[in-house]
């Protein structure tokens, strides 16, 4: 698969945190010189045992001598210590841990490569934790998406194909094709002289069926981390009614335009948050007037027409509206065609006093200015939204690669129940072949080189 043994000779080291300053910076090395390499620039504590010679699993105190120039004051460090087989890797790995200062971290890393390792690659690290058997493909893939995550449910999927399901799956059903093939090869062997299988093509296109429908539901997560959106909630009501400041402070970031002059929001525009656990989509519309222009008119439709998607609007009505009754009654029309939840806020609550809203709607004051009433909203959407709402289902997400060798293998025994004898064996075996791809027991270095190139340095 890969030129192991020239690659295993090399100790390589790479800086494993963020560009940029810190309160750690952590140096990690691996490979058969790492230790002795760490050793050149890191001096124990007073009582603390040579780095060479410290056992796996142990933490030792002391500094790194990170200067070039004599007399510079070591920093202050920490090394970890993981001796092969018994690291991520399964080679001989040291992670040094120091102040995060971009000189103090770029020094140390200049002198340890001076010492004899080299640069790592893109996510050389995982990738020898993948060529030493450590992890599988499927989990390694898993790393870069766990890095990725945006949200719970990214965390969850990318979590859960790192603790190897998604690979236990597949084994499984590997599991009984070659159970499977077994059986059938064995029946070739005899057929004409005993009729060995000669009532089972039925039972074998049931298990293929049940199988090629299995790695097909596998296969249809979308490239990358798939998300379970608990809830879509839309921010909606005339222009100027306050709803870029209030989805700037539900999202906790500055993404809408915030201005005086109405109809500063066009197209929709979305932020994700996780509440209770789970992922919410904002979505921030345009104000919903009479349109002046044919561009004001197809933004009025798309907001229109993302209210009949949403799980709940929040309809928003300033509290010094000179007609409320009026708007709220825009806004009821606005959701009948919908499903969707509705939530009066009065917004601008810090500049007037909201009225009391008609019997039987639901109305909460708050000012994205200064938060008031936030937490309120906040609150009302996971009871009355996210909590009625189901978990997701489970699926594992897949990379594209892996969809496509999935999905090819359900093609495959879909159409093998057809086939008799030697044939369906080789329908069979190559179906084994597809998902020997999708675990990457047979990838070539060419699709691993891509892989692994979409990798931070030091993963």
């Amino acid at each position: 698969m890969t030129d192991r043994p020239a690659r295993a000779a090399e100790t390589i080291a790479a800086i494993a945190t963020p560009p940029g300053g810190g309160g750690r910076g952590i140096i990690r090395l691996s490979g058969e010189r790492a230790l002795s390499a760490a050793a050149r620039v890191f001096v124990p504590a007073p009582g603390e045992v040579p780095l060479d010679a410290a056992p796996g699993f142990s933490v030792i105190r002391g500094s790194v001598r990170w200067a070039e120039a004599e007399g510079a004051p070591p920093a202050p460090a920490r090394a970890l210590v993981l001796r092969a087989p018994h690291s991520y890797t399964r080679e001989d790995t040291v992670e040094l841990h120091i102040a995060g200062s971009p000189p103090i971290v770029a020094g140390t890393l200049r002198r340890i490569l001076a010492a004899g390792a080299r640069p790592a690659g893109p996510g050389e690290f995982t990738r020898r934790a993948f060529e030493s058997g450590r992890i599988d493909l499927l989990q390694a893939e898993a790393v870069e998406r766990l890095i990725a995550a945006a949200g719970a449910a990214d965390l969850a999927a990318a979590r859960d194909a790192l603790a190897g399901d998604q690979g236990e799956r597949i084994r499984r059903i590997a599991d009984t094709l070659r159970t499977l093939l077994a059986r059938i090869e064995a029946g070739l062997d005899f057929t004409e002289e005993d009729g060995v299988f000669g009532s089972a093509p039925r039972a074998i296109r049931r298990l293929l069926d049940r199988c090629a429908r299995a790695l097909d539901r596998l296969s249809r997560s979308p490239a990358g981390a798939r998300r379970d959106v608990a809830a879509t909630i839309a921010l909606a009501g005339r222009p100027n009614a306050g709803k870029s400041t209030l989805f700037n402070r539900l999202a906790g970031l500055e993404r809408s335009i915030v201005s005086p002059e109405p109809g500063t929001t066009r197209d929709p525009v979305r932020a994700s948050v996780v509440w209770h656990g789970r992922d919410v989509d904002l979505v921030d519309l345009a104000g919903l007037a009479t349109p002046l222009t044919r561009v004001e008119g197809a933004a009025v439709e798309r907001a229109r027409a993302e209210i009949g998607r949403v799980a709940a609007v929040l309809w928003l009505i300033p509290s010094d509206s000179p007609d409320p009754a009026q708007e709220i009654a825009e806004a009821i029309e606005a959701i009948r065609p919908a499903s969707a939840e509705l939530l009066l806020v009065w917004s601008k609550s810090d500049i007037a006093s909201p009225p009391r809203p008609p019997d039987g709607i639901e109305a909460l004051p708050a000012s994205g200015k200064t938060g008031e009433g936030v937490p309120e909203i906040i609150r009302w959407i996971e009871s009355r939204v996210i909590a009625r709402r189901p978990e997701g289902i489970g699926i594992a997400a897949v990379s594209a690669r892996e969809a496509e060798a999935l999905a090819g293998a359900a093609r495959i025994l879909s159409d093998a129940p057809e086939a008799e004898g030697e044939i369906l064996a080789m329908e069979i075996r190559a179906a084994l072949g597809r998902l020997e791809a999708a675990a990457g027991r047979t990838a070539p270095d060419a699709i691993l080189d891509r892989i692994f190139s979409r990798f931070c340095v030091g993963k």
